[in-house]
């Protein structure tokens, strides 16, 4: 089998193992997928890495396995250098460098490999070029002193651009939130890197940030469930009560079985009720 006969193979493996998961051991479970990775890098192999529907098939097989998460990464940028303008090459890319960011936000160890792919992005996609909107745009007086000019030929014309010189233990941001800003740079539609940077602003209470990139997500994904409900959760926070309800109702309309978002509206309903019955004491 060459090329994309071996990604049948093995999309054919996973669909068995999806339809085998109850009845196989847990040492056969992990034997079973590692046959299904090992067609797909044997794909890879076989095509020397210049097929781009094999490289995203394999991609997006390597992204199901936490600890691969970084070569599915490497996978999507070779499949959007062959084509840069391709949207899915983007969108698949986006998607591995938000779980990439997620995997090093949840996880104690970095691995050499997983560092090396990181500085890569981070190089390729956010220090090495200025983008135009402030969210995503490095700080220019960050890391000051160590910042030089790079040129670079794009679309025919020399352009030069900021490179910020950064390391792990920097005085910048965290690691995983620049991978997310690295997969907003590559796709800045897509909705789950946004809610993952409204959390990470509101974990840094810095509110009207994480404001912002929850309406993005819910612009880019109207009916993401954990968006609307953490931005009426904000919303109430601040005192708009009203706008919560909405948020939270908009929210259960996604999910109606979703207990905790059936919790906070009644919680905020309650309140409502009781800043409605103050009011005209209040004013007479």
């Amino acid at each position: 089998l060459k090329g994309e006969g071996l990604c049948v193979y093995g999309n054919l493996l996973r669909r068995r193992e999806g339809a085998e998961d109850r009845s196989m051991s847990g040492q056969n479970q992990v034997d079973s997928d590692e046959r299904a990775l090992e067609a797909f890098q044997e794909a890879v192999e076989a095509t020397c890495g210049k097929n781009t529907r094999v490289l995203v098939a394999c991609g997006v097989a390597l992204r199901s396995v936490q600890s691969k998460i970084h070569v599915a990464v490497e996978m999507h940028r070779a499949a959007l250098r062959i084509q840069p303008q391709e949207r899915e090459h983007k969108r698949e890319l986006a998607c591995s460098l938000n779980d990439l960011g997620t995997y090093l936000k949840n996880s104690g160890t970095i691995t050499e490999d997983v560092a090396r792919v990181c500085l890569d992005v981070l190089d390729e996609y956010l220090y090495s070029r200025k983008e135009d909107d402030g969210v995503l745009q490095e700080d220019e007086n960050s890391d000051k002193g160590v910042q030089k000019q790079r040129k670079r030929r794009s679309q025919g014309k020399e352009v030069d651009h900021k490179y910020h010189k950064s390391s792990f233990q920097g005085n910048g941001s965290p690691l995983y939130e620049r991978i997310y800003r690295a997969a907003l740079v590559v796709d800045g539609e897509y909705a789950a890197s946004w809610y993952n940077m409204g959390v990470l602003h509101g974990e840094k209470n810095e509110l009207d940030k994480a404001a912002e990139a929850y309406l993005k997500a819910i612009e880019y994904c109207p009916d993401y469930t954990e968006a609307l409900c953490n931005y009426g959760s904000l919303l109430r926070s601040r005192g708009d009560l009203g706008g919560a309800v909405k948020a939270f109702e908009r929210s259960l309309r996604t999910n109606p079985n979703h207990a905790m978002i059936r919790a906070n509206l009644a919680a905020t309903l309650c309140e409502l009720g009781a800043q409605t019955k103050v009011s005209p004491c209040s004013s007479g």
